[in-house]
């Protein structure tokens, strides 16, 4: 083998050895940065106070249909546009509704320590 094909397959080797710490490393900085760019395009989205219940799950961080019972009972207003099917919720009355029917357990407070 001749020194020119050795150290080519030697660098294979260590481009192969260190590939999966690169690739995962290369991974997980592309989802830090979707995460920056999901968190900017929501807060550019949260300058307007109507959101779709999708957004208003994941701006309250619940579950997927969290807020379904919330809104079929009329708890917690809705609006839709007559061409849409969209469903649109206010952000303050969202924000509202939380205030009123939100427990706070006395161990998730901030500022209380689990300790």
């Amino acid at each position: 083998m001749s020194s020119k094909h050795a150290a080519e397959t030697k660098q294979t080797e260590t481009e192969t050895e260190s590939g999966p710490e690169t690739l995962a490393s290369v991974v997980a900085k592309i989802g830090e940065v979707l995460d920056e760019i999901r968190a900017l395009l929501f807060s550019i989205r949260m300058q307007s106070p109507w959101i779709t219940q999708r957004e208003a799950e994941r701006y309250l961080r619940c579950k997927s249909g969290a807020l379904s019972e919330a809104i079929r009972t009329g708890e917690l207003p809705t609006y839709r546009r007559t061409q849409t099917s969209t469903v649109l919720i206010n952000v303050h009355e969202l924000n509202a509704w939380v205030a009123r029917a939100w427990i706070v357990r006395p161990d998730t407070e901030v500022g209380v320590s689990r300790a």
